[in-house]
């Protein structure tokens, strides 16, 4: 039996690399593709080029008055700052402000209370009014402390400027209270080459669907399972044997698209080739599996290409392999767990941005295989070799 899977493996394997097209097909196109979203998208992930040198603070004004807002013009003002009061279209929350310095999508957010106006005119003896500054553990040290001391020189200044005659003597009734997140709660975000590397090569390997199902159906337009059938092989011999070179190929796909993202570009693949090889094996037997399903439910080649085209891409924007799913809506990101798209993307993620290893990222690959398991076997259930 192994020597018959082998046999139809080495044949399979001799048939698609023959054809030069096909070659290029899997493996130029999808790295031409992470070179150029890396590079198109970059300004996305990071500063944009015309605040290369400013830092982006976030800022929450619950102030009732007009004093936060006048602070923060002057601090945008500076040059060495980027105020952001809003995000995706919504005013600035002290929730999302939060959540996005402990995601590493910014480092600073400043919170400024409702009577903060009002502190600045009315200094009572006792009374402090406290800005809250949330520091990334990504931002430097000194970096922080500078940041912090420039908003409190602007606050004092304003303070001055806004207490009424006779009360100038008064000290700064509003104080900068800074609080580091520690390592722990702060995910870091992918840069362009983070993202694009596990997406698009999640992406390639499963556009093996579209190869093995016309392979597949080229067989048997041909009648080459019907003569097998008679022959000493068992349907498990067959059907392996026209799976595994598919499965090979992915593997090679996903070497291909890392090893060059490495040597070109500099991307790291982390800390952990165990993790990386458990990662990129359970991701390719759930590619190779859906395209043993869509193989088995579709009618015609005409139909399965159509199908394939539809399902691959339908998942791939879903599972975050183009658009990061850490920018979509809370109930799309849900969504996007149903795809094996999506737990790939963050597995690879994990290793290659956040320095997990093995043990970390083992959860994800488990639903990888759980993925592969199902489409395999609702794929062998409803496979019909004639």
């Amino acid at each position: 039996m192994l020597r018959q899977i082998t046999a139809m493996t080495w044949k399979e394997l001799k048939i698609n690399f023959k054809d030069p097209g096909v070659v290029a097909w899997m493996f130029v196109q999808p790295f031409v593709l992470i070179v150029m979203l890396s590079f198109a998208m970059g300004g996305s992930f990071g500063e944009s080029p015309g605040d290369e040198n400013a830092l982006r603070v976030l800022a929450v004004n619950q102030d009732r008055g007009a004093q936060a807002a006048a602070i923060l013009g002057r601090l945008d003002a500076m040059g060495a700052f980027a105020v952001e009061t809003a995000w995706q279209g919504q005013p600035m929350t002290p929730q999302t402000a939060q959540q996005l310095v402990a995601d590493g999508q910014r480092s600073l957010a400043l919170i400024f209370p409702e009577d903060f106006s009002e502190s600045l005119a009315l200094a009572r003896p006792g009374q402090t009014t406290q800005v809250m500054a949330i520091v990334g553990p990504e931002l430097s040290p000194h970096s922080a402390e500078l940041s912090v001391e420039i908003l409190q020189g602007l606050i004092d200044q304003a303070a001055l400027r806004a207490r009424l005659p006779g009360e100038t003597g008064l000290k700064a009734t509003v104080q900068v209270v800074h609080t580091t997140l520690p390592e722990a709660e702060a995910t870091p975000t992918p840069d362009a080459f983070q993202q694009y590397v596990p997406g698009v090569t999640i992406y390639g390997i499963f556009w093996i669907v579209s190869l093995l199902a016309g392979s597949v159906f080229l067989e048997k337009r041909e009648g080459t399972f019907r003569r097998l059938l008679v022959a000493p092989m068992s349907r498990q011999a067959m059907l392996s044997g026209k799976v595994l070179p598919y499965y090979l190929i992915n593997l090679l796909q996903i070497a291909a698209m890392l090893g060059l993202s490495t040597l070109l570009f500099g991307v790291s693949l982390g800390k952990s080739p165990a993790g990386l090889a458990a990662v990129s094996l359970a991701a390719a037997a759930a590619a190779t599996g859906l395209g043993v399903l869509l193989a088995a439910v579709g009618r015609s080649e005409a139909q399965v290409g159509m199908l394939a085209a539809i399902v691959i891409l339908s998942l791939a924007v879903l599972g975050g392999c183009f658009i990061p799913r850490w920018v979509m809506p809370d109930w799309l990101q849900t969504l996007g767990l149903v795809t094996p798209h999506a737990w790939g993307v963050d597995a690879y993620q994990d290793l290659m941005v956040r320095g997990y290893g093995l043990w970390q990222v083992l959860p994800k690959t488990g639903v990888l295989l759980a993925f592969a398991a199902l489409f395999f076997g609702l794929g062998a259930w409803r496979f019909r070799f004639e």
